[in-house]
């Protein structure tokens, strides 16, 4: 039997790998064997800087493998080509995250573990590109199509409020994601502008996998949460 892919989605500063972490804690003491998907995700410049060579062979590897989907990658970045570098940079940054996220899914597929969890996954960088660009449905639904298997089997959200995510943006060390630089009516604008995307994605996702949608409030204790989540998902 296939693991079940888990996908934690929700606001910066949502709880997101807090409360992945608490659930894969409970679920190894019950017998069940988990696999956290992950890689860097404490960003920096330098991180996230454009190499020219390196972006070269990440397109031509892109053309090869997705060579129908590799068209919209394209005709995407030419119609945002407007946006400031630094935007640029983090929509190339976040299309490599979402390959990055199927190669490490696939390369556990094979492996024997219940839960394949991902506090970042493939939903959440897809809403994560959309936050400096436009909101191009063929792009995004010709990504869902392509990535299909990486659609995880159970989707949770954990919602918090703007207020919310701008105190914890404050409240935090380190570079984890661009709200971390932002003011409070920047954030307050941006998640805003998305908020309706957000919901049309989970919906045309659902229309593709239907997946289990579970929402958390992410001003419950982790701990309070992470029972829920227990019991539904075990």
């Amino acid at each position: 039997m296939d693991p079940i892919i888990v996908e934690f989605i929700g606001k910066p500063g949502s709880g997101k790998t807090t409360t992945a972490n608490k659930l894969i804690e409970m679920l190894e003491k019950h017998g069940y064997k988990c696999n956290k998907i992950n890689y860097n995700k404490k960003r920096s410049n330098k991180f996230v800087s454009i190499d020219i060579l390196d972006n070269f062979l990440f397109f031509a590897f892109l053309a090869f493998k997705y060579y129908s989907f590799f068209f919209y990658i394209i005709k995407f970045i030419i119609e945002n080509f407007k946006n400031p570098m630094s935007q640029k940079k983090q929509t190339i940054y976040l299309l490599k995250e979402i390959y990055l996220i199927e190669t490490l899914l696939n390369k556990s597929m094979d492996a024997d573990y219940d839960f394949l969890i991902l506090d970042q996954g493939f939903l959440q960088s897809l809403w994560s590109v959309s936050i400096y660009n436009n909101k191009n449905n063929i792009f995004y639904d010709n990504a869902l199509k392509n990535f299909e298997l990486i659609i995880p089997d159970i989707l949770i959200y954990i919602d918090i409020s703007n207020e919310i995510v701008f105190e914890r943006m404050k409240n935090r060390d380190g570079y984890f994601s661009r709200f971390d630089c932002m003011d409070r009516k920047e954030i307050f604008n941006l998640l805003n502008e998305n908020e309706q995307f957000f919901t049309d994605l989970i919906e045309k996702s659902k229309n593709i996998k239907n997946f289990n949608l579970i929402t958390l409030n992410g001003l419950k204790s982790i701990n309070s949460n992470c029972n829920k989540l227990f019991e539904i998902i075990k």
